[in-house]
């Protein structure tokens, strides 16, 4: 494995450096070292004991890459992360491909090849991640806070903390601090249901850039740039009415007697960005009381399970912008898991459709046989015939618009005509039988779908006749051009 590191450490260099951008935050970095560490264990795993390791000709061995996912499995990895190894390694080979190591002397087909294996690796084990991921989504949703909870905690939260900021002002202590820390983000979170991220890269400047709505104030919005999902929905929001804006104020004046070392509105004794806030969350939440121990998924979870049960599409969708949360991926996961009452009235419409009336013809019915242009093969003779002679028969005629084909098609349009008129007048038959024997029952204002059906057929006659008007005109002009001795002599 060292020797392999050795070997790439200075493409791996280039490639994580790829990964982080031009401007990388600390997360960036973060992210892009993890990615290059799963990369070299898939590399150490590939090599073993070869000898070909400055020329990359280990990684050509489709088998042996379809199996490791199962020795992820087998040393403790779970489905998920495994498809995560898998992704990254599907990045880097398409990164090695575009621009190999010198020393590679693996083939354009040899690179594809191992493209080929790696996504094969990854369809292989997405049944087990997504059955996974739904027995994921079971849990929570059977641990979901419940509406109730949310609010006792934004009303306990909303008594706690002016007490505790009191007591920091009087005197301070790392126990009042991390108290503090969360009631508040107990606090926020049940109301907007924001990662914890949130909280631990908040700025001193961004508390005290808040925009202000109106005079007097009405409300402050605070703004943090530096989250998970900065990229797609651009900085966090978090609304505050004056009072909750003005804990964040008494808190920063207690914090500027404490001299900390970074610009974080929550900081620590080092440099770094707070560790245990969840810890800090829970903690809180157990002192007002309320029942179980969630963490900050459980909270974002029940915000946004309530806001799609309680909310429109509409709203739901401006709340999930706000919030920051995708709803792409748990809409998918709610249209796989239904609870008992979505399940039974979801049985109802399958019910529904097997009882209500049919109104087009009898499903049962055979499929009417198509007529076929007696000069002219079908598509099934023509693809079994194995006649390769040139010689053209009499009776057959090439091209698309022969006077044989032409002939044909007018005497089945003339065949459909009559049909077309036989239906009309049994119709009309119906129509006149259902208005004899409707009685004083048809003055009801309930109608059901086949009157509907017949009204809507009536409103639609007139059009049907001006319709059925042209086409006669059409076909009769058809026959005009056939009889001309013009059109016979033309060839096709």
């Amino acid at each position: 494995m060292f020797i392999v590191i050795f070997l790439t450490k200075n493409y791996f260099k280039q490639y994580q450096a790829f990964h982080e951008g031009s401007c990388p935050s600390a997360k960036h970095r973060e992210n892009a070292f993890s990615k290059v560490s799963r990369i070299r264990s898939f590399l150490a795993f590939m090599a073993g004991k070869d000898s070909s390791l400055a020329t990359w000709r280990f990684l050509d061995k489709a088998e042996q890459i379809i199996q490791w996912p199962n020795v992820l499995s087998a040393s403790g990895k779970n489905v998920t992360t495994a498809y995560f190894y898998l992704r990254n390694v599907l990045q880097f080979m398409v990164y090695f491909k575009e621009t190999p190591p010198k020393l590679a002397r693996l083939s354009q087909s040899q690179i594809t090849g191992v493209i080929r294996a790696v996504r094969q690796a990854i369809k292989s084990i997405s049944k087990k991640m997504l059955a996974h991921q739904l027995t994921t989504k079971d849990k929570k949703l059977s641990k979901v806070v419940s509406q109730e909870s949310l609010r006792r905690c934004q009303v306990g939260a909303r008594k706690a903390i002016p007490k505790l900021l009191k007591e920091l002002r009087e005197d301070y202590t790392v126990q009042l601090r991390n108290a503090f820390y969360g009631y508040y983000s107990a606090f926020i979170a049940s109301i907007y249901g924001h990662r914890p991220g949130v909280f631990k890269i908040m700025t001193v400047a961004e508390v005290r850039g808040a925009a202000t709505e109106g005079r007097p104030p009405t409300g402050y919005v605070i703004r943090v740039n530096e989250h998970k999902t900065s990229k797609d929905f651009g900085p966090a929001q978090i609304f505050l009415e004056p009072e909750e804006y003005g804990w964040l104020l008494k808190w920063l004046q207690v914090r500027e007697t404490c001299n900390p070392a970074g610009d974080r509105v929550f900081f620590t004794p080092g440099k770094g960005p707070l560790k245990n806030l969840v810890r800090y969350m829970q903690e809180a939440w157990a002192e007002m009381g309320l029942p179980g121990k969630p963490t900050f998924i459980d909270l974002r979870t029940a915000v946004s399970a309530h806001a799609k049960n309680v909310h429109t599409p509409e709203v739901r969708s401006k709340v999930a912008k706000f919030m920051c949360h995708n709803t792409t991926t748990a809409d998918r996961y709610y249209a796989l898991h239904m609870d008992m009452e979505q399940s039974r009235a979801m049985r109802r419409h399958f019910e529904e459709a097997s009882t209500l009336p049919h109104l087009g013809g009898s499903p049962s019915s055979p499929p009417k046989a198509k007529k076929v242009c007696p000069g002219k093969a079908t598509a099934q003779e023509e693809s079994d015939s194995t006649s390769l002679s040139d010689e053209a028969f009499p009776f057959q005629e090439s091209g698309d618009s022969c006077l044989e084909e032409e002939r044909w098609e007018l005497e089945m349009e003339e065949e459909e005509e009559g049909r077309e008129e036989e239906e009309g007048q049994e119709e009309q038959g119906e129509e006149e039988e259902e208005d004899v024997t409707a009685g004083p029952a048809a003055s009801t204002p309930v109608k059901t779908q086949r009157e509907m059906y017949i009204n809507l057929m009536v409103r639609l006659s007139p059009l049907e006749s001006s319709f059925k008007a042209s086409r006669r005109a059409l076909r009769a002009a058809r026959r005009v051009a056939l009889k001309s001795p013009r059109t016979e002599k033309k060839k096709c």
